[in-house]
């Protein structure tokens, strides 16, 4: 019988064999071309229905059948303490000739319940979103008609992608700082996650 070698495989009269580890499996080469074939054909429609389908009944198809992990969430920090609520103080809005006036008020509530003011909007968006954690959630409840989340703390928002959490191989300055609220569990508000 003439044999020929070819990158593992060996030919024989219309037989290929195929060397696996520490199995053999002999397939007549008409039928491993044929099905060779049909799963280029496949591939090709396939291809061809992705191309011309819906994106959106393909996102809503994929969005239902995506294997989802536990949702993570923000929490705000101030001094090194979970903000746990806020509420604004004063909104008053005035004119003053020409000039309309605002002075705004804001009172957040910190985590050991210490109350801290804040005066104008723009502090308090920078005392909210300065310095925040990533936490993920662990469990969901409501109460009264507000939802309470239990969330631990993994650690700060990544600089490159922040949805991930940083390492401590390319900590920040920050990270020290907030290093003790790592590995926590708290109970939230779910209004007050960001």
């Amino acid at each position: 019988m003439a044999e020929e070698e070819k990158k593992g495989q060996k030919v024989e009269k219309g037989k290929v064999q195929v060397k696996t580890t520490g199995r053999k499996i002999q397939v007549d080469a008409d039928s491993l071309a044929r099905i060779l074939e049909e799963n280029e054909d496949f591939k090709q429609r396939l291809a061809r229905v992705e191309a011309t389908a819906d994106l959106g009944r393909l996102e809503h198809f994929d969005a239902k059948t995506r294997k989802v992990g536990p949702l993570r969430y923000r929490l705000s920090t101030h001094e090194g303490k979970l903000i746990t609520g806020w509420r604004t103080k004063v909104n008053k809005m005035w004119k003053d000739g020409n000039i309309m006036k605002h002075q705004q008020e804001y009172e957040i509530l910190l985590e050991d319940n210490t109350k801290v003011s804040v005066s104008g909007y723009d502090n308090f968006s920078i005392t909210r979103y300065e310095a925040q954690v990533i936490a993920e959630q662990v469990k969901r409840e409501t109460e009264n008609g507000s939802t309470i989340l239990t969330l631990k703390i993994l650690g700060l928002p990544s600089a490159e992608d922040p949805g991930r959490v940083e390492t401590e191989a390319n900590k920040s300055p920050m990270y020290e700082a907030l290093k003790p609220l790592f590995g926590r569990e708290v109970s939230i508000d779910a209004t007050f996650v960001n």
